[in-house]
């Protein structure tokens, strides 16, 4: 049966009053302290009554219970519907704080592909905004004519991170399934001399072959050590442009203030974005490179100690074999 609409705008009038009953609930939460209930509160008003006041102290009591995503958020909602008021440019100094204690990623995608941030959808693209995230490790994904693309994005507090999910060729070659080691020469370590051989010339050839399995050996533990100390140089030399780019980036925040570019695109915003960005990746690259270096030096090591020796006694000795099925090493930088 159809509600006469006398009855409909009485149950609407009833409808607001218990949302206004639930702000001012919201309001004596918040005197007495009690900023989660004031959040919950002020969250069940506004879904009935979407009054720019209700949305100004939902945000603050999101703010101070620690929901930095969902009050940055709706300070942002606040300073486009709001009225043109001192409240606006509050709001503006909060999402300033809020912007440098969150992530933010600016992603690209096929125009109406449906992008997926943590498995939850985040818009069609183009998004309109960036995605705002807390700090830390972040799946996109979309799916695409041409497959799924995915890519994973570390964030830091006050970040930009540019994110392309646009489909792209396929080049990756495959892994080699093993890496063999053993001494060079075009047959097996200590597979002995010729049959038929005469005494002494069996003597000459364990000689021979003992001193190029030394010789191998030394060449093998002088190429890993080079690299390990190739990398660890080169690491060092990320890690110094790292801390410039930091004492840059701190120079413009002593310089403007930390809010200096929100909502703005005026120098040295661009500047100071690079800048961020810039130490983030240095950083990264600069660990990379002094794990890498310190796993050669480690091979070198293991190296020297397990190569096979060249034995006196006709005795057979076998090779070493290092498999590297199945494992790969992969990393991958977004810009």
């Amino acid at each position: 049966m159809a509600i006469e609409p006398a009855a409909a705008r009485a149950q609407e009038v009833t409808s607001e009053r218990e949302a206004q009953a639930r702000f001012e609930e919201g309001i004596a939460r918040v005197r007495a302290g009690n900023y989660e209930g004031a959040r919950v509160s002020f969250l069940q008003a506004y879904v009935v009554l979407q009054k720019p006041y209700i949305l100004w102290n939902l945000a603050l009591a999101e703010e101070k219970t620690g929901s930095l995503l969902a009050a940055l958020g709706h300070f942002k909602q606040f300073v486009r519907v709001g009225p043109a008021s001192d409240d606006r440019s509050v709001a503006e100094r909060h999402i300033g704080d809020l912007m440098g204690q969150t992530g933010h990623l600016d992603v690209t995608a096929p125009t109406g592909a449906q992008v997926m941030l943590d498995g939850a959808p985040a818009g069609a693209a183009p998004l309109g905004d960036t995605l705002d995230v807390l700090p830390g490790k972040h799946h996109l994904e979309v799916q695409t004519a041409q497959g799924t693309r995915e890519v994973f994005a570390d964030v830091t507090s006050g970040q930009f991170v540019r994110v392309s999910l646009m489909p792209v060729a396929n080049s990756s070659a495959p892994i080699p399934s093993s890496i063999r080691l053993a001494p060079a020469g075009g047959r097996e370590a200590n597979a002995g001399p010729p049959q038929g051989a005469q005494p002494g010339e069996q003597s000459a050839a364990r000689a021979a072959e003992a001193n190029s399995s030394s010789r191998d050996r030394v060449i093998a533990v002088a190429v890993e050590g080079i690299a390990a100390a190739v990398s660890i140089a080169v690491g060092a030399y990320f890690a110094l442009r790292s801390q410039a780019e930091y004492d840059r980036a701190a120079e413009y925040r002593r310089t403007f203030g930390p809010n200096w570019c929100f909502q703005s695109t005026s120098d040295p915003c661009g500047a100071w974005n690079d800048a961020v960005n810039a130490q983030s990746r240095d950083a990264t690259i600069s660990n990379i490179l002094y794990v890498a270096g310190g796993a050669l030096a480690a091979g070198a090591v293991v190296t020297w100690l397990v190569w096979p020796k060249a034995q006196t006694s006709t005795a057979a000795t076998g090779t070493l074999n290092l498999s590297a099925s199945g494992a790969a090493l992969q990393v991958g930088l977004h810009f």
